[in-house]
């Protein structure tokens, strides 16, 4: 996570808001964190560079690129938080979307970012013990699959194998409305 959040100008990186300066430190503590009020102040102190609701900017894409790097680090306790931040990036926002249907750059390169994290969606969908972290996973790899024609068929596996756990049964309508966007693609 070090080299990726290193990889960044963050005082050039355009965000609307507010200096995009605070964004490498807040998401270090983020997903370094084992403690859930410290990790919480992260993600508070990421919102007000990034508010949830706004638009996209080149701060966004840096930041989704650099949780996706940190998700490896993150303790089992917070990692929903992180995945929390990413889903609220990949949705993108009403006035990020053009006419005809069409996303903004940023908001493009911000699901290409986010897209890079499916194997890890993916694993913890399966194997984690964090529910609000897999019903998270479940929006992620739909979104993968929905940006990347290449992950539909791989998003729909793996949605309709979560759908067969037991301990899933509560996140079923999710998942099938998951699955029916998916299928859209197919």
């Amino acid at each position: 996570m070090e080299f990726e959040l290193a990889r960044h100008d963050w005082p050039a990186l355009g965000s609307p808001y507010s200096d995009a300066v605070a964004l490498p430190e807040a998401i270090r503590e983020l997903c370094t964190s084992s403690e859930r009020g410290a990790a919480e102040l992260a993600v508070r102190r990421i919102s007000r560079v990034l508010p949830t609701g706004e638009k996209l900017s080149q701060a966004s894409v840096a930041t989704a690129s650099a949780l996706v790097h940190g998700l490896w680090r993150c303790n089992e306790a917070v990692i929903d938080l992180a995945l929390g931040l990413l889903c609220d990036i990949a949705a993108g926002f009403e006035e990020d979307e053009s006419e005809g249907g069409r996303y903004s750059a940023a908001h493009l390169q911000c699901l290409h970012e986010v897209s890079l994290g499916f194997s890890m969606y993916a694993e913890i969908l399966e194997t984690g013990s964090n529910m609000d972290a897999r019903t998270a996973c479940i929006d992620l790899i739909t979104a993968c699959g929905l940006f990347d024609e290449g992950m539909t068929e791989r998003a729909v596996f793996f949605l309709e194998s979560v759908s067969s756990l037991p301990d899933m049964r509560g996140c079923d309508a999710v998942v099938q409305n998951s699955l029916s966007d998916l299928r859209e693609r197919l």
